[in-house]
């Protein structure tokens, strides 16, 4: 019996960059189009979060389709609704990638 190999980053970067995808239980995963209600308030709440770190200085918000390697159960990576992170500037890309990484930043996910 053949074991499945678990997908990583590299992998996550061979999809087209007008795709978003997730790394979700060891496979690598296109993501839908957002919605008008997730859109419009992951739109809020990325602009509370803008405003707070302006105001504070402590960190970053990021729109959806920013995505974070993260380390969770059943998942590596994460492109969450809205964002704030505070780790260090990457002068707009990683090595050879567009991800974060997410220690103990604050993300947000919108369920319908």
């Amino acid at each position: 019996m053949a074991s499945k190999l678990e997908v990583t980053t590299e992998d996550l970067y061979q999809v087209p960059k007008d795709r978003r995808a997730e790394m979700i239980d060891g496979e690598v995963v296109l993501m839908p189009p957002t919605g008008d209600f997730p859109a419009a308030a992951g739109g809020e709440v990325f602009a509370s979060l803008r405003e707070f770190g302006r105001r504070t200085g402590s960190g970053r918000a990021y729109t959806d389709n920013v995505g974070f390697i993260v380390d969770l159960p059943g998942r590596k990576s994460f492109s969450p609704d809205a964002a704030f992170y505070t780790g260090p500037r990457t002068g707009g890309r990683l090595p050879d990638c567009d991800q974060l990484d997410l220690d103990d930043d604050h993300i947000i996910e919108l369920k319908r």
